[in-house]
């Protein structure tokens, strides 16, 4: 998922899009959905519960990887990575609940597990 990211500023520059700041500001739109999460998590949480967090989180980062591919607008670009930081947090925020639940006497092991080979996958892909 976080593999795009250092593309952008050259899948824009493809499109005819050639100044820089646009990459950042289509990048600061993950920053943005992920802030707008944070918001709204708790009216979420309890009118979709755990499951459907995840499911829509899932969902919404698969719909996001389709608009990347199809290489819409900037501005569209925009709202899209507000989305994928949206639908990113959905769904980590609630594996990230389950993971520090595995071990509750090496929480902080279980933690580290975690972010070890969420990095590690998102190196390998």
């Amino acid at each position: 998922m976080c593999g795009v990211f250092p593309y952008i500023a050259t899948m824009l520059h493809d499109a005819g899009e050639t100044r820089a700041s646009i990459a950042g500001i289509v990048l600061a739109g993950f920053g943005v959905g992920g802030a707008l999460y944070g918001v709204l998590v708790s009216r979420l949480l309890p009118r979709l519960g755990e499951r459907r967090m995840m499911r829509f989180g899932g969902a919404a980062l698969g719909f996001c990887l389709a608009v990347i591919a199809a290489r819409a607008p900037w501005p569209v670009e925009f709202a899209n990575f507000a989305l994928l930081g949206f639908g990113f947090y959905m769904l980590h925020g609630v594996v990230q609940i389950y993971a520090s639940e595995l071990a509750p006497a090496a929480r902080g092991s279980a933690m580290a597990l975690h972010s070890f080979f969420f990095f590690l996958g998102q190196a390998v892909g």
